[in-house]
């Protein structure tokens, strides 16, 4: 197991370092044990190695969106919003807020 310090987009205070324990394997490794491979990478971040040196970090596509900061989850304030924005928000909560009142 490697400790690799990771800057994160996401976090609350951009640039705060967070450690991150990967799984390592070689690229035999990926060839002869690739389920083996594969179920450490949905733990976390694998190092991939050849030749003792690190090359590849094999990621699940939910830990990339995550790093590259395309998460499907985002938050805003609402005064960053436009008018326009801050009124399509406020219609939808309250169709939302109708809906609820319907199902008592």
């Amino acid at each position: 197991m490697n400790r690799l310090l990771l800057k994160t987009a996401n976090s609350p205070i951009f640039g705060v370092m967070k450690e991150v324990i990967m799984a390592s394997f070689t690229l035999t490794d990926l060839g002869n044990k690739s389920g083996e491979v594969v179920e450490a990478a949905f733990r976390g971040p694998v190092d991939i190695t050849k030749r003792g040196k690190r090359k590849f970090v094999l990621l699940t596509a939910e830990q990339f969106d995550r790093l590259a900061g395309r998460s499907a989850q985002r938050a805003h304030r609402i005064e960053d919003l436009s008018a326009e924005e801050r009124e399509e928000l406020l219609a939808a909560l309250d169709a939302v807020a109708r809906d609820d009142d319907r199902d008592d």
